[in-house]
């Protein structure tokens, strides 16, 4: 049977207060909110800046044992050709207290990131480089890569994997024969308001459910990895809601969650 794992790109969002987290509930609390309701997410601000050990502890402990992390790689290791080992080194190193929890990590290239020997040798450099025995999820952001022989070269569908993109502007492949696949679902950057389901995405979605019921059906596929990005519908709890539940998924309703948690304050403003 193929394992399923559904979750959203970050927890760390103020337009979920009221919608998904309670109202009142502090930032520092979000991701062991999160955790009551998905198993999976993506951290995308690893990208950015290198979090401080005492953070990405807090993160370890916040979450159960079987929850599981995705890791954007430090855009010093992707965007700068100068001192790779350095930066893969250092990155790696503050990832390790996460490591127990952590699936794989997504390396993801900018869309002026073309296919062209230089930037084949960086790539290589890097998967070279990154001596973890975590999966490492490649995301291109440029149409030129998409070439079956090219991606065989460094792509084996098990250790290295490449990223199913929904992003506008990128043609989403599904290479035959891997063993894990990873769907990103990112949309465009229209939406800025992220409490609400504000477009239809339906084709997209019986596309990706088209892939998974066939995937079903072959022995060799084992772990499908499915990121809900805010900007795809505007509002990416209830899109991995939504979708656990068309796979016959469990899941847990945050909104009878919210429900409750209002009924419980207008209960105490009772006695005020």
């Amino acid at each position: 049977m193929v394992k399923i794992l559904i979750g959203c790109a970050g927890w760390s969002y103020k337009d979920w207060l009221g919608e998904f987290y309670p109202k009142n509930l502090k930032p520092g609390r979000f991701l062991s909110y999160y955790a009551n309701y998905f198993d999976y997410t993506e951290v995308n601000s690893t990208f950015y800046n290198l979090p401080n050990e005492n953070v990405v502890r807090k993160w370890l402990n916040d979450v159960p044992d079987d929850f599981r992390f995705t890791i954007k790689i430090w855009r010093n290791i992707t965007h700068k050709k100068a001192d790779v080992d350095g930066a893969v080194r250092v990155f790696l190193a503050r990832m390790r207290v996460l490591e127990p929890k952590i699936r794989g990590y997504l390396l993801q290239f900018p869309p002026q990131f073309k296919q062209t020997e230089r930037n084949f040798h960086h790539l290589t450099r890097i998967l070279e480089k990154l001596t973890t025995e975590k999966s490492i999820f490649v995301e291109f952001r440029d149409n030129t890569w998409f070439n079956p022989n090219l991606l065989s070269q460094f792509i084996d569908g098990e250790k290295v994997v490449l990223v199913t993109n929904y992003k506008e502007g990128i043609r989403p492949i599904y290479l035959d024969n891997q063993s894990v696949y990873f769907i990103r679902l990112i949309g465009d950057r229209e939406l800025t308001k992220f409490n609400r389901i504000q477009r239809d995405q339906d084709e997209i979605l019986e596309e990706v459910k088209r892939k998974l019921d066939s995937w079903e059906r072959q022995p060799g596929i084992r772990e499908v990895l499915v990121t809900f990005n805010n900007h795809f519908r505007g509002f990416s709890p209830k899109d991995a809601n939504e979708f656990r539940e068309a796979r016959g998924i469990s899941y847990q309703d945050f909104k009878k969650q919210l429900t409750k948690e209002r009924k419980k304050q207008h209960s105490l403003m009772d006695f005020v």
